[in-house]
């Protein structure tokens, strides 16, 4: 066996194979002729093994770069739609960059049809507008959009709602401290931000 079995094996990995797979793979290449030939084999499926895990903690490195960019790279803003200042719609890129970071954020369940939501909506952007409250990110999960279905289902999943308007309180351990459903005022809300 030489690097020619190996890359194949790596290609596969990415495409979906198990590691167990790989390894099944690379044992089936292995044939083993004296204790010395049996020794080089193994040292190869060690580093090919090796190889693979690397490859795979590179790109995981990469990816958490891509969520976690440094303010400077990209001004600070966020992967949802900006529906005002610090306030956009849910993207789970976001979601899993708040988990990362470990910074308090505000989740609001909407609903289109709802019209106490569009209420809700406007209070939202109104204390975003102040200065003091900008830091602390909301963002708006559209449960009536169907294209994103499948991110929906799981931050619900996680930070479960009964009815729009529905605004959820996470702080840095990303633990709800509040959950408040109907149109709570602002003075509550604001009061609610400053604390996580």
């Amino acid at each position: 066996m030489d690097y020619d079995d190996i890359f194949p094996l790596v290609d596969a990995f990415y495409c979906g194979a198990s590691i167990a797979e790989v390894g099944e793979s690379l044992l089936g290449k292995i044939q083993f002729v004296s204790m010395h030939d049996m020794k080089r084999k193994i040292m190869l499926l060690i580093l090919s093994v090796g190889l693979v895990l690397l490859v795979l903690q590179i790109t995981l490195k990469f990816l958490q770069r891509r969520i976690v960019m440094s303010p400077s790279a990209q001004s600070q803003e966020f992967f949802g739609k900006q529906i005002a200042k610090n306030y956009y719609e849910f993207s789970i890129l976001d979601y899993h960059r708040m988990l990362i970071q470990k910074k308090p954020f505000l989740l609001s369940y909407y609903s289109p049809a709802c019209s106490d939501c569009e209420k809700q909506d406007e209070i939202l952007i109104h204390l975003k507008a102040q200065e003091n409250l900008k830091e602390t990110p909301i963002f708006r999960v559209n449960i009536g959009n169907k294209n994103r279905d499948e991110q929906i289902k799981i931050i619900a999943s996680t930070y479960r709602y009964e009815e729009t308007p529905t605004l959820i309180f996470v702080d840095r351990d990303s633990n709800p401290v509040e959950v408040l459903t109907g149109i709570p005022s602002e003075a509550k809300i604001e009061n609610l931000l400053g604390k996580i």
